[in-house]
């Protein structure tokens, strides 16, 4: 039987050996996806038959990537969306191997601005006033890290300041009763989605009108 299949075939194609079940982590509108079992090696360490690249399609997307990769970092995804990856190897001849795939959602700016944080509370103090937050500011949302602030007094002055609790208290000096205040805050936070921490720090800017 093989004799007379000779007769008629004239070359032959080895297609390239194909990627391990992928795993993906979100960032800000971007993933991460690990294609081997054997973590993140060179591309001069994977062997997968005759594979020279890396093949990836999404949505109306392809993406190739000039080495056989042990994961790929994909930016660009500003979409509130579920992202389905399509990831092949690819021989230099264009050959593709058996597909692998994963969804994955993305934490986009959509997502940042739904975030708040609670409200302080306002204390009086021999100089002006004082906004403390009494309860941590982390949750199952986010992780809180840092802040700086911003305000401008009476005399026109700007105030700036910084801190590393998740739990500020911020003194606004220099400032007159009954007329309001404008703080601006600037807080670092690395979301949570399921509770688990995205990978990317994140500035979340929230504004504060304080009246005492």
């Amino acid at each position: 039987m093989y004799d007379n299949i000779k007769k008629f075939v004239d070359k032959e194609i080895v297609y390239p050996g194909h990627f391990d079940q992928p795993t993906g982590k979100i960032g800000f509108e971007r993933v991460e996806i690990d294609l081997l079992d054997a973590g993140r090696i060179p591309s001069s360490e994977i062997h997968l038959g005759k594979a020279t690249k890396t093949y990836v399609e999404y949505g109306e997307t392809t993406l190739i990537i000039d080495s056989v990769c042990s994961w790929v970092n994909i930016t660009g995804l500003i979409e509130v969306n579920i992202y389905r990856f399509v990831i092949r190897s690819m021989d230099e001849y264009g050959n593709k191997s058996i597909p692998v795939e994963i969804s994955l959602i993305p934490y986009t700016q959509a997502d940042l601005n739904s975030l708040d944080l609670l409200p302080p509370s306002i204390s009086e103090s021999e100089t002006g006033v004082v906004v403390a937050w009494r309860n941590s500011l982390s949750s199952n949302l986010f992780d809180f890290y840092s802040y700086t602030y911003q305000y401008i007094d009476k005399d026109n002055k700007t105030h700036t300041g910084e801190g590393m609790s998740d739990e500020p208290v911020i003194p606004l000096e220099n400032v007159n009763k009954g007329e309001p205040i404008t703080l601006s805050m600037n807080c670092r936070i690395i979301p949570r989605v399921n509770n688990i921490p995205i990978l990317d720090t994140l500035n979340l800017k929230r504004q504060w009108d304080i009246t005492f």
